[in-house]
């Protein structure tokens, strides 16, 4: 199970007393579609990350993790194909 709890709205409005709980199979497939959705939107783009690197490699190094992670997600909700 996987409670999610201090849900803050634009930064200024804190739901103190707001808690949601639910099964980690049905947390982890709802990250697992929204990443695989999000990265989507950066295939096949060309993006210029020269300058804005707060370190050498570091946009590589965020996809080379996000791609690790997304494996990892896959692995757990026990999917027979990962997406690619």
């Amino acid at each position: 199970m996987v409670t999610l709890d201090k849900f803050v709205k634009n930064e200024q409005m804190l739901y103190q007393d707001l808690n949601a709980t639910l099964p980690l199979q049905c947390y982890a497939h709802q990250i697992y579609t929204f990443s695989v959705e999000a990265k989507k939107l950066f295939e096949g783009k060309e993006v210029n990350y020269k300058g804005w690197e707060f370190f050498d490699g570091q946009y590589n190094a965020f996809w080379s993790e996000y791609e690790e992670l997304l494996i990892e997600l896959n692995t757990l909700l026990n999917c027979r194909h990962p997406e690619k």
